[in-house]
């Protein structure tokens, strides 16, 4: 009799939880395609390098400038060129201007993990600050090291008073060394309002945003595909240029039209001989008869660099 109890009591407990655990009649059975989903994981695994993009997106010119923060010309550039192209042309919606970052060292990592940090919106003004004050944050990395300790206790003295803190607490909170290769970094970025929660947060390694900075390079080639190895770099409707954009050749490129063809950079030239206070191995003076660059063959960083 317990027996026939027991099996009754097993019985009804089985039906209910067939009842309750089926799933209900009204949700039907989607079938998800492989194929989409693959897609759609290609998609959203695509990476990009930041790019500040400026002008008309239907421009008939499009002009890409590959730099990099640590780069001299290329702040020469920035600062002295690029505004009367932007008032000229592409204000004026005949010229689309992308600005490209192609990063070679650990400080052009550094600073280009900063200028993301705050979000694309935030990416050119931060890298104009920082291509437009590299002798503040730039020039004193390369002095001799007795010059650059002396230059180093000098700049956090002097962020100490504008910022009305102790020395040795933004020295100890910055985690700043004499061997810190960031330390200028550090201390530009606290003189112009940064926090240090978010100075040490921007300098992590993130490997995200060092791939995006470093896919960079596979889009900077030469017309023989090879990986563009210098900076400052143009440009035209895909077509590597010889010499510096300006006004002048902009002018002429829109007379002709925009079938116009673009000779590739086949000229060799020197190294830049006035780069003291920076990295000199990639970067490319303003092209002249006398002042040529010759090609390093270097290899770009791993796309998952780390400082």
């Amino acid at each position: 009799m317990r027996y026939l109890i027991l099996l009754g009591i097993i019985g009804v407990a089985l039906v209910v939880a067939f009842f309750t655990k089926r799933p209900p009649t009204e949700l039907p059975l989607v079938q998800t395609s492989p194929v989409k989903v693959l897609e759609a994981e290609s998609q959203s695994s695509k990476i990009m390098p930041p790019e500040i993009v400026l002008g008309n997106s239907d421009a008939k010119e499009t002009v890409i400038m590959y730099f990099a923060p640590t780069c001299h010309h290329c702040a020469d550039y920035e600062k002295n060129i690029l505004p009367e192209i932007d008032k000229e042309f592409i204000q004026t919606g005949k010229v689309k201007f992308i600005m490209r970052i192609l990063p070679f060292y650990p400080l052009d990592f550094a600073v280009g993990k900063i200028a993301l940090f705050h979000g694309k919106d935030k990416f050119q003004e931060i890298v104009k600050l920082f291509l437009e004050n590299q002798d503040k944050w730039l020039a004193p990395t390369f002095e001799d090291e007795q010059h650059k300790e002396k230059l180093l206790k000098e700049k956090i003295a002097e962020a100490a008073q504008k910022l009305n803190i102790d020395e040795k607490k933004i020295e100890t909170d910055l985690k700043i060394t004499h061997e810190d290769e960031f330390a200028f970094v550090k201390l530009f970025c606290i003189e112009n309002g940064w926090t240090v929660k978010d100075i040490l947060s921007a300098l992590k390694s993130t490997p995200e945003i060092e791939k995006s900075l470093a896919s960079s390079h596979l889009l900077a080639l030469k017309k023989n595909g090879e990986m563009l190895d210098y900076v400052p770099a143009f440009y035209i409707n895909d077509e590597l240029q010889e010499d510096w954009v300006k006004p002048e050749g902009l002018r002429e490129d829109l007379a002709e039209g925009s079938e116009k063809k673009h000779k590739p950079n086949q000229a060799k030239e020197e190294k830049p001989q006035d780069q003291l206070s920076q990295p000199s191995d990639h970067t490319k003076p303003e092209a002249t008869e006398e002042n040529t660059h010759d090609s390093q063959n270097q290899t770009p960083p791993p796309v998952d660099a780390k400082e």
